[in-house]
């Protein structure tokens, strides 16, 4: 296992929100691993540790946050910043998931100011 100190991991089960992601964020010379559900997720952070992790809360078979309580069991993932990522966005929403643990919302669809806010509060980029 790898740390990465400029890695973000996108989790989501939908390409075109990865892709849109992936593309906004590689122009920032950030470095981005990719999951399409819980299982990849878990298996990508046994290779490399983000140092941040954007979830999305609605995907089949692990849920967001099933996925968020499994990577804070993995030595290493306890303080690691995840991104509850959710297309619902309802008063309150973002104020229950940071009280579950979640270290920030970001609603869909994506804002691409909002997102590189988001990434940069949270990643130290030596290479931007």
């Amino acid at each position: 296992m790898v740390v990465m100190a400029n890695t973000i991991l996108l989790v989501d089960d939908s390409p075109i929100n990865i892709t849109l992601m992936d593309d906004i964020l590689s122009t920032k010379s950030y470095q981005v691993e990719r999951a399409y559900n819980g299982e990849e997720a878990l298996k990508a952070v046994q290779k490399v540790r983000p140092s941040l992790i954007f979830l999305d809360i609605q995907m089949a078979r692990m849920d967001g946050i099933q996925m968020m309580k499994r990577l804070r069991q993995i030595k290493g993932m306890e303080k690691t910043p995840i991104i509850a990522v959710s297309a619902f966005n309802m008063d309150g929403d973002k104020k229950n998931y940071i009280k579950r643990g979640f270290a920030e919302y970001l609603s869909k669809p994506i804002s691409i100011p909002v997102l590189l806010r988001l990434v940069e509060k949270f990643v130290k980029s030596d290479s931007k």
